[in-house]
């Protein structure tokens, strides 16, 4: 499974500007600076899904999704349309090229969140915290495709 790949950012005052995600198996170098992401080249957007009925989403670890401070998830899980764990990197680069529309990571490091947040701006998306606050620095992230998408999953991880 390529779910692994490596991360990137360069920040600037503390924030992430520029953001690659390099997918090794698959060829793929996905590159966002908060206002464009491209893959390859060309550039790419996130899908138009508008509630959660309607996406596919995705997290890396189902063992950390039971912990008691994601309870959330479950009903989360059980209203969108298609749930998976391709998470990781990988997750993320779904997400910024359309093919999945949420992915929730639980535990994150800085490191890791510094590249994905110009990807996933760059390609349209909304990235924060669990809480729906900053995404970087957070300790868990929540990716969406759109604003109406990521209410919703915010909304769910909260109850």
């Amino acid at each position: 499974m390529p779910l692994f790949g490596t991360l990137i950012a360069l920040l600037h005052e503390g924030q992430p500007l520029l953001g690659c995600i390099h997918q090794p198996i698959l060829g793929q170098l996905l590159v966002g600076d908060n206002r464009l992401t491209t893959l390859n080249g060309g550039p790419v957007t996130t899908r138009a899904a508008r509630r959660i009925g309607e996406a596919t989403l995705l997290t890396s670890d189902p063992v950390m999704i039971a912990r008691p401070e994601n309870r959330g998830f479950a009903a989360l899980m059980a209203r969108a349309r298609l749930a998976r764990t391709w998470g990781d990197c990988y997750g993320h680069l779904l997400v910024a090229t359309g093919r999945a529309d949420v992915i929730f990571d639980p535990i994150m490091n800085l490191w890791d969140i510094a590249a994905l947040v110009p990807v996933i701006r760059g390609a349209g998306g909304v990235i924060t915290d669990r809480g729906g606050g900053p995404a970087y620095p957070a300790t868990s992230t929540v990716s969406a495709a759109n604003a109406d998408v990521h209410r919703q999953v915010i909304e769910a991880l909260s109850a």
